[in-house]
């Protein structure tokens, strides 16, 4: 009974992964694909300011429609909350853990200077720590391939959200080991919203076993992936596509034409 209600937790607010901001490089800009809150769910943002001066973050959170969503961390309530990083100093923003069934989203930090920033995400039961993943931030991309599998004990799992403020629409390509293609799938996201699946659900019906999916977007969309064995979670970091053509396929400040206010 317990194993059953552990993975159901995952399912819904899983789907940790670690896909890194190249490497976990400082930057002013943080987007975290996926968050969880509720039913024995916490969300930890940990917040490294290396700089020689206080620096101000804001974070905004948003729900799977990509609304505005209200969460608590530490004694803030809010859509977004704002905190002074001291220098060369850290943070640490725990979220309540409040609410019979858990609430998904994305999140979106914006600083006044670099800082470091990764989410840790803790499931408890009965107030005891079954499992834990830290999770880097993870920048917009327009073209990627990660690694799957879907297997008696096994499933990858996948989160997306979009980071811009306009419609985009995403094709996903099944491959098997051998590189052809098994199926594909057409997605479009308003703006802000996100989705998170596990590979049987995305695409139904279909033999999974080493298999990778390439994500096209006609916009900017972070990806964290997670590979969920019996109740140990691993993480599977996106593989980017360098494009020759001078197709732009990373999101970065120059170039982000949608950001939050």
């Amino acid at each position: 009974m317990i194993r059953r209600r552990i993975i159901t937790l995952s399912i819904l607010v899983g789907f940790f992964s670690g896909v890194p901001l190249s490497g976990g490089i400082s930057s002013t800009l943080h987007d975290f694909p996926h968050i969880g809150d509720g039913r024995g769910v916490f969300t930890i943002f940990l917040i490294l300011n290396q700089n020689e001066e206080a620096v101000t973050v804001t974070i905004s959170f948003f729900a799977d429609d990509g609304s505005p969503l209200s969460l608590t961390f530490n004694d803030q309530t809010g859509t977004s909350i704002q905190i002074v990083v001291p220098a060369r100093g850290t943070v640490k923003l725990t979220s309540s853990g409040a609410g019979a069934e858990p609430t998904t989203g994305s999140a979106r930090l914006q600083a006044t200077g670099d800082v470091g920033a990764q989410v840790l995400f803790e499931i408890r039961v009965e107030g005891n720590l079954v499992t834990q993943a830290a999770v880097e931030s993870s920048p917009g991309i327009r073209e990627a391939d990660v690694f799957v599998e879907q297997a008696p004990g096994t499933g990858t799992a996948i989160a997306l959200a979009n980071v811009t403020g306009s419609q985009i629409a995403m094709r996903l390509t099944l491959r098997n080991a051998a590189g052809e293609v098994l199926t594909e799938k057409e997605i479009t996201l308003e703006g802000r919203e996100h989705i998170a699946m596990f590979m049987d659900q995305l695409f139904p019906g279909t033999e999974i076993t080493n298999a990778t999916v390439h994500i096209s977007s006609s916009g900017f969309v972070s990806v964290v992936t997670l590979q969920q064995t019996g109740l140990v979670l691993g993480t599977l970091s996106i593989v980017e596509v360098r494009n020759d053509k001078g197709k732009v396929t990373r999101c970065d400040h120059a170039i982000l034409t949608h950001p939050v206010e």
